[in-house]
């Protein structure tokens, strides 16, 4: 090998060589069972896919970075409650895709036992496909105590609670808005209570049903306002300054 060949063969390897060692680490993965399950570490995301299980899914730690998605539920059937009380920084904070959460009082520990989703942290936006069903024998999705909960709720699918059917509450922060295009039922449909400042809006194409339509409150931001005429409506907002 002559003087040339052997400068290129190194170059060459030294090449191979450096982009071996920055080559990028394979993403974490995801848990995807078994369920029920606690996070109570730090998990880069959990994945509930084509399956059924009797049980609760809860989050007490930290999901990052997502799949990008925090928690991704699809296809599935959880007989149980889902929960959030811990951090979840991701693209997506929790997904729902052609599934069913039914939450039962007897299979949940005291907080969760009567909310189908309970999100109760500084959290990301909640998705909820037109296959999917969220019921909850008190609360259908309960967001509250997060301080600031950003990313919005999108429901095309069932919402149903006795009581609520949606329930933000006791909150300083919610971006992003409220948009129904599905069916969302309780009492009150849709109830935001105490409130401090509410961006995003409410918009509604599909139904909000309930006993009683005295929706009307607003937000320091004035970001609530009525839902249009012609749907079926039940909703209240207290705890935040009337909109003009």
């Amino acid at each position: 090998m002559d003087s040339r060949q052997f400068q290129n063969l190194l170059a060459t390897t030294s090449v191979t060589a450096l982009l071996i060692g920055v080559a990028a680490e394979p993403a974490a993965a995801c848990y995807t069972g078994p369920f029920g399950h606690t996070n109570a570490g730090a998990t880069a995301c959990i994945t509930v896919a084509n399956t059924s299980f009797t049980g609760n899914l809860v989050n007490t730690g930290t999901i990052s970075p997502g799949n990008p998605t925090g928690i991704l539920i699809s296809g599935s059937t959880i007989t149980g409650a889902v929960s959030n009380t811990g951090t979840i920084s991701a693209g997506s904070g929790i997904v729902i895709k052609n599934s069913t959460i039914t939450a039962q009082t007897v299979l949940a520990p005291i907080g969760i036992d009567d909310r189908g989703l309970l999100v109760a942290t500084n959290g990301l936006g909640i998705s909820i496909d037109n296959q999917s069903k969220v019921l909850g024998s008190a609360v259908g999705v309960n967001v509250e105590l997060t301080g600031t909960f950003s990313g919005g709720l999108s429901n095309s699918g069932v919402i149903l609670g006795s009581n609520q059917g949606i329930n933000f509450e006791l909150l300083t922060l919610v971006s992003g808005g409220i948009t129904n295009s599905g069916s969302v039922s309780g009492l009150f449909g849709l109830q935001v209570d105490s409130v401090s400042t509410f961006t995003g809006g409410i918009t509604n194409s599909g139904t909000i049903t309930g006993a009683s339509t005295n929706f009307g409150a607003g937000a320091s931001s004035r970001g609530y306002r009525r839902l249009p005429a012609g749907s079926a409506t039940a909703a209240r907002s207290r705890g935040a300054s009337p909109r003009a």
